[in-house]
């Protein structure tokens, strides 16, 4: 996976208070969160029935997961048919996401660090056409 960018660090001091308290958490979630969707039926059947919305919606396979964390649901998410994209204002949380999804291929989801909290989405990522 390509190498998480920098993010832009001054022109939101409360926005740096969170990035910085979500990368002293990483560690954290991985180790608390391991086996939670495996373990919750009603939460894969939330992101079943949204991949099978979107998939019938005619909107494609890529998907955004904003907030991705440590990436824990982009490996479902491609397992039912999506093409995942993360992010996330946490770098430590993106960097464990790529140690923790594998290698990258083509049906591999991808997670980057937000480099600004308002980012704007192309139209076609929000599924207008």
């Amino acid at each position: 996976m390509s190498a998480v960018p920098e993010p832009v660090h001054g022109s939101d001091p409360a926005t740096d208070e969170l990035r910085k308290a979500h990368d002293v958490l990483a560690a954290f979630y991985v180790e608390r969160l391991a086996g939670a969707l495996e373990a919750s039926p009603r939460d894969r059947s939330v992101l079943d029935l949204f991949a099978t919305l979107v998939t019938q919606a005619g909107l494609g396979t890529e998907v955004a997961d904003v907030g991705c964390g440590t990436g824990r649901l982009e490996p479902y998410l491609a397992s039912v048919g999506l093409r995942p994209h993360g992010v996330d204002l946490s770098p430590e949380m993106v960097r464990v996401a790529h140690a923790t999804t594998g290698p990258s291929t083509s049906r591999s989801p991808t997670c980057a660090t937000s480099r600004t909290p308002t980012a704007p989405c192309p139209a076609s990522s929000a599924g207008t056409r």
